[in-house]
């Protein structure tokens, strides 16, 4: 599992976890168990780690996020898929970005 967090001045942290736990695994090609698996894990660390919002950075996870979301104990986290910033992509990278902007400036909204 790849889990890699980090605290922000303001106390908050935030984490980044893999959401299928085999290097590279792409939504359109795991089993169904793979999926059912990662699904159940995503929905329990949302459960015990209540995030402001989910953030899923590949748009062919989204079935998988609402999911995970919805078997949540806080099924009703934001969440958004975004498009993956491509390095060599100033579009994918500026959608990106236009897109996390987006999701924090609802959360904060809501807060």
């Amino acid at each position: 599992m790849d889990r890699r967090g980090s605290s922000t001045a303001s106390g908050t942290t935030s984490f980044l976890d893999d959401f299928f736990l085999r290097p590279g695994a792409k939504p359109a090609a795991v089993t169904g168990r793979e999926a059912k698996t990662a699904t159940r894990r995503i929905a329990t660390l949302i459960s015990e780690h209540r995030p402001l919002a989910v953030a899923a950075v590949l748009q062919g996870l989204a079935p998988l996020v609402s999911e995970a979301v919805a078997q949540s104990e806080d099924h009703d986290t934001p969440w958004r898929t975004m498009r993956f910033p491509y390095w060599k992509s100033p579009q994918a990278q500026r959608q990106y970005a236009a897109d996390l902007a987006s999701l924090i400036h609802d959360v904060v909204g809501s807060c």
